[in-house]
């Protein structure tokens, strides 16, 4: 995988089923995960997602606001290095 400052940007956005995003961002990333996702919809499992698809050491920023409870195991972002920003 080329450094992280030499990917492209990726902009895109999907309605298929959480596994199959997952599967799109590893393959566009040579199998590490994107270094930044933002999660934008306030969807509870969409949290989970986000976790599960960032590469190691990478930053999840949660835009969306939502009631919904997040079903994320809190090991995670400790095992992967995730930085959640305030």
């Amino acid at each position: 995988m080329p450094g992280r400052s030499a990917l492209p940007p990726c902009s895109w956005r999907s309605t298929r089923a959480s596994e199959h995003v997952a599967a799109a961002a590893r393959d566009w990333t040579d199998g590490d995960g994107p270094p930044l996702i933002i999660e934008a919809s306030g969807a509870g499992p969409a949290l989970k997602l986000a976790t599960e698809a960032v590469s190691h050491a990478g930053r999840v920023v949660m835009v969306g606001m939502s009631a919904a409870t997040a079903p994320v195991r809190p090991g995670i972002f400790p095992e992967k290095e995730i930085d959640v920003p305030p």
